[in-house]
């Protein structure tokens, strides 16, 4: 006899920040060289995230880049826009760091260039 047992995240494209108080989204299934990346913040409520300070340095694993750190604009409530350039097509990572007056925590979303 088998047993087969098979967990379904919610969103498995949203991430959560280090410290658990926000969750994360990438807007778009795949980021251009060059333009906008849009991010959705929620809380751990799942309550749309507002005013916040969003910080996102693109990296590719294995390979020396432009790691600039990128200040993120509040679009809309809940949604960060941020101005990316990228070296070079393929998997990359968006690490950062959202804060609010009481706290600071750190993500780590995986994306694709094309």
């Amino acid at each position: 006899m088998f047993l087969l047992l098979v967990a379904c995240a919610a969103d498995p494209a949203a991430i959560v920040t280090d410290g658990g108080s926000w969750t994360l989204e990438l807007v778009e299934d795949v980021l251009a060289l060059q333009g906008d990346a849009h991010l959705t913040v929620q809380d751990a409520d799942g309550s749309t995230a507002t005013k916040l300070a969003v910080l996102v340095t693109p990296r590719m694993d294995g390979m020396v880049h432009d790691d600039t750190a990128v200040d993120a604009t509040e679009e809309a409530e809940g949604t960060y826009v941020v101005a990316l350039t990228f070296s070079m097509r393929g998997a990359w990572w968006l690490d950062g760091t959202v804060a609010d007056d009481a706290r600071s925590e750190t993500f780590s979303l995986p994306v694709t260039v094309e």
